[in-house]
């Protein structure tokens, strides 16, 4: 049980069937792959400081994520969907509809803003001077928060085709985590990485 199983598990074969998923015409399999994502993304996002822990915590760590990933996407247990249908759209989808809906105008108008040229070069300098550990978290935040809200709101409406779109993303999202997560070791150190990796995510 190693970072490397559970990222097996947990992101390649999922990004493998989520591509299956997005390239069939019916969108009720965009749907079930969407729902694991957004369970996946929660884990890996709000664990992400487990990693820093002592060895034993993080061999036990590595176990227990292995086998809920494995729960949370296999077809004799498919977790996924019962956290979807028990827990997501009883009682996360009605708080965050509304909130996401909102959103969509106000995330329009920050990225005009933010795309002034003056703007962006001040905090692209700041940017360089953080710290990677830093970068590498704001880059998570950018690539995970609005996608998972998104994501839940999808799921929970009829219409299948922004269930396709926001698969899509995850899918594309998690082969960039994959080559970034390899890559960091040996380029995370050198000016504008992390600026190239949040420039991709955000295109």
């Amino acid at each position: 049980f190693t970072p490397l199983t559970v990222v097996v598990a947990g992101t390649v074969y999922p990004i493998y069937e989520s591509l299956r998923a997005v390239c069939t015409i019916e969108t009720g399999d965009d749907t079930v792959w969407l729902s694991y994502w957004i369970a996946q993304g929660v884990v890996s996002f709000t664990t992400e400081w487990v990693d820093g822990l002592g060895q034993n915590t993080q061999i036990h760590w590595n176990m227990l994520e292995f086998f809920l990933f494995l729960w949370l996407l296999l077809p004799w247990t498919d977790g996924a969907t019962l956290v979807f249908d028990f827990i997501m759209t009883p009682f996360v989808a009605p708080v965050i509809q509304p909130f996401v809906k909102k959103m969509d105008g106000y995330i329009n108008k920050i990225v005009m803003v933010v795309m002034n040229g003056a703007h962006l070069s001040i905090v692209w300098i700041a940017f360089v001077f953080l710290d990677p550990t830093l970068k590498r978290a704001i880059w998570i935040m950018i690539g995970t928060v609005f996608p998972l809200l998104s994501s839940i709101v999808s799921v929970t409406t009829f219409d299948g085709g922004d269930d396709t779109y926001w698969l899509t993303y995850w899918s594309c999202f998690g082969l960039l985590f994959i080559v970034t997560d390899f890559i960091e070791n040996f380029l995370g150190q050198i000016p504008g990485f992390y600026t190239i990796v949040i420039a991709v995510t955000v295109y």
